[in-house]
């Protein structure tokens, strides 16, 4: 019998765990994970790896499962999980958190560029529009996603993800688009968990300078998005010291080291 997703993350919330980047439900629907259960420890795994530490359906967070060297290696650790002494850590990315309400005001020397990129865009394309719908057909979504991911060749990781999520029209993911003179330009793609709105993806058209800068503003001072009252977790860097660079001068709160747990 296929076990529910929610086994796992309904557990994890009560037991109060903060959730990383990859916890949601259409995250792991879509990543076609399966979730398993023994003595009263569940977990989720693909081919290779457990994707997060186990937890105990009994028992605290505290407790490491005994038989976890038996098992695969962990893929993406928790904030304040530590795994025991005879388990390797490995740095596997970085853990971007920002407050949306901090883009309401970009005030001080510490966002004197970003305050100055944002204007750049919308400065040189005043007839643009963000909304829910799109105008058009599905292809000028698509066409914009084949020139994104193409232009991203050699970085980008999980393209059937990404195209499931933008194209796959499931429950729990949020899109909005940017529009100049009815052309599509840009897709803001997220979902959430009980704890953080997860920013997924930001699609933007090729050849246009700032654009990434100004669609990303647009998703934080979104007022769907500060409705919520959550912090954002906007991902990792992905081995790009340029998107690290990127995302340390947007002034996260937070800055966390993600690591993996070998065996």
């Amino acid at each position: 019998m296929k076990l529910p997703l929610s086994l796992y993350l309904n557990r994890a919330k009560k037991i109060k765990i903060i959730p990383n980047f990859f916890i949601s439900d259409p995250y792991l629907f879509l990543s076609n994970v399966k979730i398993k259960l023994s003595n009263g420890w569940v977990w989720i795994e693909d081919e290779e790896w457990l994707l997060f530490p186990p937890i105990s359906l009994t028992n605290s967070i505290n407790h490491h499962c005994p038989f976890i060297f038996k098992l695969k290696p962990v893929w993406s650790d928790f904030e304040f999980l530590q795994p025991t002494n005879l388990i390797q850590k490995e740095f596997l990315d970085w853990e971007y958190i920002f407050n949306p309400i901090h883009f309401n005001y970009l005030s001080g020397g510490k966002w004197e560029t970003y305050r100055k990129n944002i204007r750049k865009w919308p400065k040189s394309h005043a007839n643009w529009e963000y909304r829910w719908d799109y105008s058009g057909t599905t292809n000028d979504i698509r066409l914009l996603l084949v020139e994104w991911i193409e232009e991203r060749e050699k970085d980008i990781q999980d393209c059937d993800l990404i195209v499931s999520y933008i194209l796959g029209n499931m429950l729990g993911i949020y899109i909005k688009y940017l529009y100049h003179n009815n052309e599509l330009y840009a897709i803001n793609v997220w979902d959430e968990n009980w704890y953080y709105i997860n920013y997924r993806f930001c699609i933007i058209k090729k050849g246009q300078p700032f654009l990434d800068e100004f669609a990303r503003y647009l998703f934080y001072t979104d007022p769907d998005i500060q409705q919520k009252q959550k912090l954002v977790n906007d991902g990792g860097s992905l081995d790009s010291e340029g998107l690290e660079r990127f995302k340390d001068k947007l002034n996260p709160v937070k800055k966390r080291k993600v690591y993996s747990w070998l065996k």
